[in-house]
């Protein structure tokens, strides 16, 4: 078995599979547990129709941002399900209100991150929420392409490199299609993720129903890993002080090809992108505890759309110089392998139930220090620039 491109750049999207005429091609977890495909070369034609649409090897027309803007969601109930300001749910609804249909990744019964559809606004809620491990998109660029081709309008969401290969698989820009990434950290290892939940598991006795990896608590910007279990009880952590989520937060814990990432870039492959508005000022939007998204205009289908959902946004316009600067993730990156790989060689060597079994408490020092970091970024928000630049010059000449 080959894969169609080099496996460090592999992004594990899938549109190789669904384009092969043969079904030759699959996807399948590689050792380090993320997502890869597969070619059996013993049916393989060689049309090279999986090369023409993979995003690693065709870069699509990208889109450069046009707008930048702070939003949050006016109805709290959308907030309080959301990661940040939920932007997602806002777009999503204004999709179906066209009549459209709606793809975005939600966990399974089996807690298995897939990509799926719906076409009604309670379908919506699995999708909401950062998922940390990539999607499984078997089938879903061929559904995405007849539902086009039949007039529905489709709204798309899913990672730069999936929207990337959603546009190579299409061809060419469709109306009814209203494409959104993010700005991703990137996929941490399904393998760990799913060693983790077995853990749990077995800590608390039952099978888990469902897992958020940015529940909101106390407010947005400190995040709660959960998991519900089928017995009514629950875990709740913060998010990057668990096995799972703190490797996340140092790239240990990341798939290769994101160390490589060709979309972490000021020019998009979509017309919105969302994110989490982590910028030092957002402590000054009074609401910000709620939650506060980023969101980026990169289209004028996406300006469009905007003028049509903006009532039931508040939030405020940005200079792109100063916040492009300022968000690493718009920031094109070719990071080392070095920290993941080691990483990866500790938890192989001893297995992943094993690693997540020694290493799955975090130390109370650790904790503290996550606290007061946190602390002392909302306290240096709220400091005149004036105040911040005496302060510095003395911290730098001590």
């Amino acid at each position: 078995m080959n894969c169609i491109t080099e496996k460090q750049k592999c992004t594990g999207c899938g549109a190789c599979v669904d384009i092969c005429p043969k079904g030759c091609v699959s996807i399948a977890l590689d050792d380090d547990g993320f997502l890869v495909s597969e070619i059996d070369e013993s049916i393989c034609i060689n049309c090279m129709k999986c090369r023409k649409v993979c995003p690693s090897l065709v870069l699509p027309r990208m889109n450069p941002i046009k707008r930048i803007l702070s939003a949050s969601a006016k109805d709290k109930t959308i907030l309080a399900e959301s990661s940040s300001g939920g932007m997602f749910t806002v777009i999503a609804k204004y999709a179906l209100d066209k009549g459209g249909v709606v793809y975005g990744a939600q966990f399974d019964d089996n807690l298995n991150c897939v990509h799926a559809s719906t076409d009604n606004i309670s379908g919506i809620s699995p999708m909401r929420g950062s998922k940390y491990i990539g999607s499984n998109l078997a089938g879903i660029y061929k559904s995405v392409k007849n539902d086009l081709a039949k007039g529905i309008f489709v709204l798309f969401s899913g990672t730069p490199c999936q929207n990337a290969a959603l546009s190579n698989y299409l061809g060419k820009d469709y109306d009814n299609l209203l494409a959104v990434d993010f700005l991703c950290h990137g996929v941490g290892s399904t393998r760990l993720f799913n060693a983790y939940i077995r853990f749990l598991e077995t800590k608390y006795g039952s099978k888990a129903k469902t897992a958020y990896f940015r529940k909101k608590r106390k407010n947005f910007l400190q995040p709660n890993f959960k998991v519900e279990f089928q017995n009514g009880k629950s875990y709740t952590d913060y998010n990057y002080l668990n096995v799972f989520g703190s490797n996340f937060a140092n790239r240990k814990n990341i798939k290769s090809s994101c160390n490589r990432c060709a979309f972490s870039s000021k020019d998009r492959a979509t017309d919105f992108t969302i994110g989490d508005y982590g910028l030092k000022n957002v402590f000054r939007f009074p609401n910000w505890k709620s939650g506060v998204s980023v969101i980026t205009l990169n289209t004028k289908k996406a300006q469009r759309v905007f003028n049509v959902v903006k009532e039931e946004i508040s939030g405020e316009e940005k200079r792109r110089e100063e916040t492009v600067c300022i968000i690493s993730t718009l920031n094109r990156r070719n990071l080392s392998d070095e920290i993941r790989d080691k990483f990866f060689a500790v938890v192989k060597s001893v297995g992943f139930d094993a690693f997540v079994e020694t290493n799955y408490k975090v130390s109370f020092i650790r904790k503290r220090k996550y606290m007061y970091t946190f602390f002392l970024r909302r306290v240096s928000s709220m400091l005149p620039m004036s105040v911040k630049r005496v302060l510095k010059s003395w911290l730098l000449n001590r």
